[in-house]
């Protein structure tokens, strides 16, 4: 819910940011600084295409080195993403589907925070991650969500607990 919040927050101050795209890096990730302006650029070639509004999202992922309970799935291409989870191994396996690593670098279209906010400054935040708040609703509701591969030449690493940060 903090996407949410925020957002719902930066609207309050400025009833234009309504109509913003929202960029977001996770808080507990240390990541190449290449991979902002690569979402940047490929979020800004999608805006100038006639397909602009089938993308509610983009969203880059990591190879995937383990097997993961909350696996992300992408089209056999790696240009959209296809599902999450492991509820969605039976239909991966049968499409070809390649599972990937959520890497908690994403945008979303403004749109999908408009049916989640109201207009008064009251807003119930939902105790969901965006992959539960936005993203599962994007692909349920048959909207596209675009990928793009996190290169392994880039490091990215996972500081949420003190072990990962000395790691790091």
């Amino acid at each position: 819910g903090g996407i949410l919040r925020i957002y719902h927050e930066l609207s309050l101050r400025n009833k234009k940011n309504q109509f913003k795209d929202c960029i977001v890096f996770s808080g507990d990730i240390v990541a190449h600084e290449s991979i902002l302006e690569r979402l940047i650029e490929e979020w800004e070639k999608l805006q100038k295409t006639t397909e602009k509004n089938c993308y509610d999202a983009l969203m880059s992922s990591l190879k995937l080195t383990e097997d993961r309970k909350d696996v992300l799935w992408v089209s056999d291409n790696r240009e959209e993403v296809t599902g999450y989870g492991e509820k969605d191994f039976s239909e991966a396996k049968q499409k070809n589907w390649q599972p990937r690593l959520f890497s908690n670098h994403q945008i979303l279209s403004h749109r999908n925070f408009s049916n989640l906010m109201k207009n008064d400054t009251e807003l119930q935040i939902p105790k969901e991650s965006s992959i539960s708040l936005f993203y599962k609703n994007i692909i349920f509701s048959g909207q596209k969500i675009k990928h793009i591969d996190y290169s392994e030449n880039y490091y990215w690493f996972n500081v949420g607990t003190h072990n990962e940060y000395i790691d790091c």
